[in-house]
């Protein structure tokens, strides 16, 4: 731990001699000392009856963005249609025993081709907000609001 705040700052008046101590002490780590900008009291934001100074700390901190790029949007789907369009599109190879590994394969590939045809004709595009909060969840929605019964 490192001292941020420099050495001989004030930080507190006596209230019964009026000499400036300093009790109060800043640490932070090597990565908080690269991101701060300054470390300072400010004598004129003290609160009233109180003999402590305000520390003010200011920090450049990088805020990391979200991703925007679009994704499926699995919630809208109307899943009849596409169980209708992923029949229609598996209908031209009729399930049939696979004698060989060339036949599997063959099958293997257009059944995926027969998925991922549906799912690009199927299920639309959403541009998630760089805001939103993709790590919650209607679990935590009812841990929070709903009461609980005793």
């Amino acid at each position: 731990m490192i001292q941020l705040l420099p050495s001989g700052t004030p930080t507190l008046q006596s209230t019964s001699t009026g000499n400036w101590t300093r009790p109060d002490n800043v640490f932070g780590t090597e990565g908080t000392i690269d991101a701060m900008i300054s470390c300072t009291t400010e004598p004129a934001k003290q609160g009233p009856k109180t003999d402590h100074l305000p520390i003010l700390i200011a920090l450049e901190l990088e805020v990391p963005q979200t991703d925007n790029t679009p994704c499926l949007n699995w919630h809208e789907v109307d899943w009849e249609h596409f169980k209708e369009v992923l029949g229609t599109a598996l209908a031209p190879a009729p399930p049939l025993p696979l004698a060989s590994a060339d036949e599997f394969q063959n099958m293997a590939q257009h059944v995926t081709h027969a998925i991922k045809s549906t799912i690009e004709a199927c299920v639309l595009h959403s541009k998630p907000c760089p805001h939103s909060k993709r790590w919650w969840t209607c679990t935590l929605y009812y841990t929070l609001y709903v009461p609980r019964e005793t």
